[in-house]
């Protein structure tokens, strides 16, 4: 929302001269281009691994299955993290609002490969050992070394998606939401051990165990740049501080932001900020919002 008041505290932030801001569709492009490279390298080790006329039986069919599922959601779920990691370059080029849109386009691929891994493997396995699902799944969680926290990442991970469903989004308190959103965090070091423990691709050093530790380096460093570095960095290097808080409204309030060199933030009138302030009960929340049209503001506007 935008502020309305005439005057602004000095030293504040002032937006330019309206215009508009254009993301990149050169990004978009090569975004999707590392997409599907990194997609096909998620399954090189598969590919490499699987011999001709080595996938004969039933149950080598369904085992060939679920590891190959369990390689994509694997790799779904690390995209979906550094889609939201908040990295300045991917915001950038894509958008923010796109950026989301992906993210959650990519939640239902992640909750069906996700469960037609675990399935698969299973019947898999089921198939090989002559005996019932439900039998399998008892000697794969006594027998098997971290799937017991891989089961519970799973269950932890289809709950997270469910939850993600509009409708029962909608249902639960935002905070409610985003706190189990983030055990997806946990669900990630939970399933993470399983996969070179157990994965016929990944437990033996070579090219496979490799890719994915690159994968796994590249999720961790986009998370830690993203959502800590960059922003502590951002916030010592302006000394950003609130100034002043106007009610426009019963729902509206508009906020002015006073800092050091402001003028290197190159703020544009339209463009979309995420506001964290860090006092008593606050912290925790980004606040989405856009900065005014006209050059009259610090801040922006929040709900």
């Amino acid at each position: 929302m935008t502020a309305s008041r005439q005057q602004r505290p000095a030293g504040s932030l002032a937006a330019p001269a309206a215009r508009p801001v254009e993301h990149n569709s050169a990004g978009r492009f090569l975004l999707r281009t590392l997409f599907w490279g990194g997609f096909a390298l998620a399954l090189l080790p598969w590919w490499l691994g699987t011999k001709a006329g080595t996938i004969d039986t039933t149950a080598e069919i369904f085992q060939s299955a679920g590891r190959v599922t369990g390689l994509i959601a694997g790799y779904l779920l690390l995209v979906q993290v550094i889609l939201m990691s908040r990295v300045a370059v991917l915001e950038r080029w894509i958008g923010a609002r796109h950026l989301g849109l992906w993210h959650r386009e990519l939640g239902g691929s992640v909750l069906i490969t996700i469960l037609a891994h675990a399935s698969l493997i299973t019947v898999g396995y089921a198939y090989a050992d002559r005996v019932g699902f439900v039998s399998e799944i008892g000697t794969i969680l006594a027998e098997y070394e971290d799937m017991v926290t891989a089961f519970l990442a799973a269950g932890m991970l289809v709950c997270i998606g469910l939850l993600s469903i509009r409708g029962l989004r909608r249902a639960l308190p935002y905070e409610l939401w985003y706190f189990l959103h983030l055990t997806a965090y946990l669900a990630l070091l939970l399933g993470f051990a399983h996969q070179f423990s157990n994965g016929q691709e990944l437990f033996k050093p070579g090219l496979g165990r490799t890719l994915w530790i690159g994968f796994y380096a590249v999720m961790i460093c986009a998370v830690v740049w993203g959502r800590i570095v960059a922003p502590l960095t951002l916030n010592l290097r302006h000394r950003l501080r609130v100034a002043d808080v106007v009610a426009e409204g019963p729902d509206m309030v508009s906020i002015y932001i006073t800092g050091n060199r402001l003028h290197d933030l190159d703020a544009q009138a339209g463009q979309f900020f995420r506001w964290r302030f860090l006092s008593r009960g606050l912290w925790w929340q980004a606040h989405p919002s856009r900065c005014p049209p006209r050059p009259t503001a610090a801040g922006c506007g929040s709900p």
